[in-house]
């Protein structure tokens, strides 16, 4: 009997394998495949992309993500970990998200000013342990009214300028 070993598979994925043979005739049919074969599960290695925010209610927060895809969880009880700091500040505050399809968090609390600068950072973990944050944003805390993207610049706020395009406000 033979064997071969595959190698670089991604934790947590399911797999069926077919084989081939080859020879000086030519190329063979593939064989049935194999019954579905799950790999070990493993701490995620890919942060969550496109972390941004802003908006949101006066005294609120809002922080959003893409959510990282099945496939690259690399284990079961997958969710997120948000972490973020009033700019200039040396503490996070850290949350932890259960959910794998979750891609928002709203922190409310009446004490945030208006338009306040925070950094963020949203990282991931499993049942094998905690994987990467993504790279440190800012994100501004709710206005008190609305504004529009042009009041905002006439004002000297600091605005992410695809979101104010897709949106006319913040």
């Amino acid at each position: 009997m033979m064997h071969a070993t595959v190698k670089d598979l991604s934790p947590w994925v399911e797999y069926e394998f077919r084989v081939v043979a080859i020879n000086s005739v030519g190329v063979g049919e593939p064989s049935m495949p194999s019954k579905q074969i799950r790999t070990k599960a493993a701490a995620p290695k890919v942060a969550p992309v496109n972390v941004s925010g802003g908006g949101g209610a006066r005294g609120e927060l809002v922080i959003t993500w893409e959510p990282v895809p099945e496939e690259q969880q690399s284990g079961e009880e997958f969710g997120y970990l948000v972490a973020f700091r009033l700019l200039g500040s040396s503490t996070w505050i850290k949350t932890v998200l259960a959910s794998a399809d979750v891609s928002r968090y709203v922190y409310r609390n009446d004490s945030v000013a208006p338009l306040s600068q925070f950094e963020a950072t949203v990282g991931v973990y499993n049942s094998m342990g905690e994987g990467p944050f993504s790279r440190i944003v800012k994100v501004l805390s709710a206005e008190e009214g609305r504004l529009t993207c042009t009041e905002m610049h006439e004002a000297n706020y600091i605005v992410s300028h695809t979101y104010c395009c897709r949106t006319g406000v913040v």
